[in-house]
């Protein structure tokens, strides 16, 4: 009576699912994508911990695909801190989270500061960025093309 009361109960849930719900990430196949190029490193500044999240663009989304330009999007919870590029020629570009590069991010969230990261690109086997938080703190992060 039991296995057969379990069986009854399985069934009706299972039945009833959205099959659109099953996946985590359901239909949105460039957030799958962004799952491989994305980094991320954690840092404490004045006791607390701030997690940078790093997402390589160029190969997960065709208006950023140049051999000129590497493009990345920054996925931080909301810090006061100053964020800069180390390397010249760069530019940093604050975003709303609800911009639809925002929504790139495997992290999206709107407790995110989103910043867009567009640089020369000097190598032809490797991405790399680093960033400086409150003029100490450095992250390096480098990802194969």
């Amino acid at each position: 009576m039991r296995k057969v009361l379990v069986f009854v109960v399985f069934v009706f849930f299972v039945g009833c699912v959205d099959k659109h719900r099953v996946g985590y990430f359901g239909e949105n196949k460039i957030q799958q994508q962004g799952l491989k190029y994305t980094k991320k490193q954690e840092v404490f500044l004045d006791d607390k911990r701030y997690l940078a999240v790093l997402t390589y663009l160029n190969p997960i989304q065709e208006k950023y695909n140049s051999s000129q330009k590497e493009t990345f999007l920054l996925n931080m919870l909301k810090t006061p801190y100053e964020i800069k590029i180390l390397e010249k020629n760069s530019n940093i570009q604050r975003l709303d989270y609800k911009a639809s590069e925002s929504k790139l991010s495997p992290t999206y969230s709107r407790w995110s500061n989103y910043y867009l990261i567009t640089k020369p690109a000097k190598s032809e086997d490797e991405a790399m960025v680093s960033i400086a938080i409150n003029g100490k703190h450095v992250f390096k992060f480098s990802f194969k093309k």
